[in-house]
């Protein structure tokens, strides 16, 4: 995911730089590794591996898999920068499935990207638009719509295939009032493919999860 069209005051632009690393570049260098598995295949091909659950009853269900993951296998990013942070998978029992860790991998890695989304979010009297890009959301509507329900939020699909590297320049444009004769405001706006609602009983549920990620993160990360 990438930011694609934003506008920030002058003492948010730092923290909207270092938040959307994170949604810009999960990078799961970790996985590169010859003892592949479920977690390499949610890292490489996870609109194949949403497309599979989703087509689950159980794994479409918030949560469904029951269980809890701390996606650091690269150290720790926004928003808590623990450089040796280490990845946990919580909750496995003998009835645990590839599909179910993979599928929860992926979630875990959304519910990061909502720690920041708050995070920028409080820094405004109400909550910014909310655009995203990137090709596994332009290639699996329904992840895009787990990202929605997550958040709880709408999510507008940007259509341009650039957005990480638009939003980075917006977000340097934007200490200066004018670009090219036009108004900023006029060249922020991005092209929208599509618009994805939250469901708020999936959010409540996702955010039981969050919430029990929080405490394995507490118990596990900052101890």
């Amino acid at each position: 995911m990438g930011v694609c069209g934003a506008v920030f005051d002058a003492d948010a632009r730092k923290r909207a730089a270092t938040g959307t690393q994170l949604a810009g570049s999960v990078q799961w260098t970790a996985l590169d590794n010859p003892h592949r598995g479920a977690v390499a295949d949610a890292a490489q091909r996870p609109a194949a591996v949403v497309h599979r659950t989703t087509a689950n009853p159980t794994l479409a269900e918030p949560d469904g898999h029951g269980l809890t993951v701390l996606p650091f296998w690269a150290g720790e990013r926004s928003p808590g920068w623990h450089d040796n942070a280490q990845a946990a998978i919580l909750g496995m029992t003998l009835h645990t499935t590839p599909d179910d860790i993979a599928r929860a991998s992926l979630e875990a890695v959304v519910y990061q990207l909502a720690a920041i989304d708050e995070t920028l979010s409080g820094m405004f009297d109400k909550p910014p638009a909310l655009f995203a890009a990137g090709g596994v959301l332009a290639g699996s509507p329904a992840w895009a719509q787990v990202v929605a329900d997550v958040l709880g939020r709408d999510v507008t699909l940007c259509a341009d295939p650039q957005a990480s590297a638009r939003g980075s320049a917006l977000l340097a444009l934007a200490s200066v009032s004018q670009v090219a004769g036009q108004a900023l405001e006029t060249v922020i706006e991005p092209i929208a493919q599509n618009v994805y609602h939250a469901r708020p009983a999936f959010t409540e549920r996702y955010a039981a999860a969050r919430k029990r990620q929080g405490r394995a993160y507490d118990l596990l990360i900052k101890a």
